[in-house]
């Protein structure tokens, strides 16, 4: 913000004000009222919007009940005819027609729904209407339930003339007060599109009406009428469906302009009325309102511009008089003065200035008297400090000056005196030192040598204490190699042992059933001979058989005819006698072949018990050595532990040892570091000492 402010002159910062002052507020006030108005005047004709959508409204509610009304009496008119015929009822529909300017026709229809007169008598292509049918329509069907007037909530597309009707409907009655029919009017939508178009007003505002769903029934535009557009998927209806009435703030209408307005339904129909007006005409109309003041709004800017120019001249003016006089006094010339004159401000600085001038003036004539004697005074002092830089200790200078200067000349003369006597102190200080420092020079030199030498041992030492390090380390690892080969040797020998012991166990199992063996064999070998026995009683019976075969022939021979039947059975009995002798031999061959087998079978299992004892007993003898075996690896096992054990902690010695030895060889090389270090501050001060000595021989005080 300061920078705005920067290099400005002040008559321009003071006339922007002035002008910014004058014009901001005009400016102000003008968008100000301008907002209001425009806000109030939208406000005003939302209400009168709304006043005309509550009137169409009205106007519609009190039109559509007169019409429901007529028809009804229509209907109750009918039952004075004489007969329910087109030419009964023609007269009443045509004076009908002609009090009712809006209906555009009126159809009398049976119970069954077929139109019996109607008015007027042809339709616009030439045709007649009587004997159609209205039963699939709405309107009729709810008048037959209900035997009440109706009208239809929508719009109805007319099936001879094919235009936009709203149908008026009510019950005919008999003149003994049956129904015997239903009486209906069509109104056109065009006809309603008249009405709504006497609420237009200026070159934006309209009216429109739609159904309870959103079809439009009247509009500014005759083609969305046509069309029967939807508005129930525009904004407008978040306002025509939320209440029965009230103002349209803001919407968009269907081809995007802002609209404002009001909106009331019709209740006997639910039909939603609305009027509305463009929101550019409104900001036009109040833009021209305004264009015939913004004359007066310049007059009064112009005005006040002049007005700012000659206050910030009266303001600039002894303002740039004073920056002149302050000009003339930075320039040297301090006898120039500024008018006291002008604005109490003004006159105030210029006060001030001319004060600061004659005080300046003062201080001018005083500094000057003041530089000459310092000029002087700095002079001495100067060849003062150039007599002491060159060594001359008893130069002195003047202290009558009066003031700083008579102090500092007595500081200098203190100074000098007490460099003298410094000087005779170094001196005698420098040679004590430089004494000291060639002693302890030669004192180090030595020190150092024997501390190198004391280093250069510890290194063999750390060197000869890392190797036997590693000839630990490498016991160690071979101990515990022996250590696992003795454990892997105790396990192995252990395995063994367990093995035998299970060869014994499987032995005498096996002995166990070679035994069982050998018994099951002998039994085998009992029944084998009691199957020979079987064997020998089959064999007699064969014999038997084939005697009594014989025998039962030669009986058949003797009976002769009788006996052939019997002879056939001694035949067969016979034969079967042969081949049971045939098989008690080959029975009596396999029997002797299975006796031999067993007594060899027998022989083979006592010997292989005699093997199984045997191998039992060598199994035995051998777990008890590889028992021993075991015991002894395991001794060998624990000894390698314990020798382990001690190689470990052999090796942790030996790291401690080497660990200690390294903390020496470092501390032995910071010794030779130090022990370098001083050598060398020994030089140093050695050498110090001598330029020092140079120094202050050099210095020599002068009598």
């Amino acid at each position: 913000m300061s920078n705005i402010f920067t290099n400005r002159s002040l008559r321009s910062l003071t006339l922007t004000g002035g002008l910014i002052c004058a014009i901001l507020p005009t400016v102000i006030l003008l968008f100000g009222s301008a907002m209001a108005i425009r806000a109030w005047t939208l406000r005003e004709e939302a209400s009168r919007a709304t006043a005309h959508a509550h009137s169409l409204a009205l106007l519609l509610e009190e039109e559509l009940t007169g019409q429901m009304q007529s028809v009804s009496i229509l209907g109750k008119t009918i039952g004075l005819m004489p007969e329910f015929s087109a030419e009964a009822m023609a007269p009443l529909l045509q004076r009908y027609h002609a009090d009712q300017p809006l209906v555009d026709r009126v159809i009398i229809a049976d119970l069954q729904g077929r139109i019996v007169a109607t008015d007027p008598l042809l339709n616009a292509d030439g045709t007649s209407s009587i004997g159609n049918s209205i039963a699939d329509r709405d309107y009729f069907k709810t008048v037959l339930a209900t035997q009440k007037p109706t009208m239809s909530r929508q719009v109805l597309r007319g099936k001879t003339s094919g235009n936009l009707i709203v149908a008026i409907s009510a019950p005919a009655y008999s003149h003994s007060g049956e129904m015997v029919g239903v009486a209906s009017t069509t109104v056109l939508v065009a006809d309603l599109q008249e009405v709504v178009g006497k609420f237009k007003y200026g070159s934006s505002g309209h009216a429109g009406v739609a159904t309870e769903t959103g079809i439009v029934i009247a509009h500014e535009n005759a083609d969305l009428v046509a069309k029967q557009a939807n508005f129930s998927k525009l904004p407008i209806w978040d306002f025509l469906s939320s209440t029965e009435g009230g103002v349209i703030d803001s919407y968009i209408d269907d081809i995007g302009n802002e609209r404002v307005g009001g909106h009331a339904m019709v209740p006997i129909a639910g039909w939603r009325v609305w009027v509305s007006r463009r929101v550019s005409e409104i900001n036009q109309e109040i833009v021209a309102s305004y264009s015939g003041d913004l004359l007066w709004v310049l007059l009064a800017i112009f005005i006040a511009a002049l007005v700012a120019i000659f206050c910030a001249r009266l303001v600039t003016k002894p303002i740039d008089e004073l920056r002149a006089t302050a000009s003339l006094i930075a320039s040297g010339d301090l006898t120039a003065r500024s008018k006291e004159s002008g604005p109490a401000e003004v006159v105030g600085l210029a006060k001030q200035v001319n004060v600061m001038a004659d005080a300046l003036q003062r201080s001018f004539t005083t500094a000057e008297t003041s530089r000459t004697t310092l000029e002087r005074s700095v002079a001495e002092y100067a060849a003062l400090a150039e007599r002491v830089a060159e060594g001359d200790l008893t130069a002195r200078v003047n202290e009558g000056y009066d003031g700083a200067l008579g102090q500092l000349g007595a500081g200098l003369n203190r100074m000098t005196g007490s460099l003298s006597q410094l000087v005779g102190e170094i001196r005698s200080a420098v040679e004590s030192v430089a004494a000291a420092a060639g002693e302890i020079l030669a004192a180090t030199s030595q020190q150092v040598s024997a501390t190198a030498e004391e280093a250069t041992a510890v290194r063999q030492t750390a060197t000869t204490v890392a190797e036997v390090r590693q000839t630990a380390e490498a016991s160690a690892r071979r101990t515990r190699v022996v250590a696992e080969l003795a454990q892997r040797v105790a396990a192995t020998a252990e395995d063994g042992r367990k093995s035998v012991e299970e060869s014994i166990r499987g032995s005498d199992a096996a002995r166990s059933r070679m035994e069982a063996l050998a018994e099951r064999i002998l039994t085998f070998s009992e029944q084998a001979e009691s199957i020979a026995e079987i064997n020998a009683t089959v064999g007699e019976l064969a014999e038997q058989s084939n005697l009594l075969a014989v025998n039962a022939g030669i009986e058949a021979a003797k009976a002769g005819e009788a006996g052939k039947g019997f002879a056939v059975v001694a035949l067969e009995v016979k034969g079967l006698a042969e081949r049971c002798k045939e098989a008690t031999v080959q029975v009596r061959k396999i029997v002797i072949d299975l006796q031999k087998s067993a007594q060899t079978t027998v022989m083979a299992a006592e010997q292989g018990v005699k093997a199984a004892e045997s191998g039992v007993t060598i199994a035995q003898r051998s777990g008890d050595a590889i028992g021993l075996l075991a015991n002894s690896v395991t001794e060998a096992s624990q000894a390698a532990q314990q020798i382990m054990a001690a190689a470990d902690q052999q090796e942790a010695g030996m790291d401690q040892i080497a660990l200690a030895i390294q903390n020496i060889e470092q501390s032995s090389a910071q010794t030779v570091a130090a022990m370098q270090q001083v050598e060398r501050a020994t030089k140093d001060l050695n050498d110090l000492a001598q330029r020092l000595s140079t120094t202050v021989d050099r210095s020599v005080v002068k009598g």
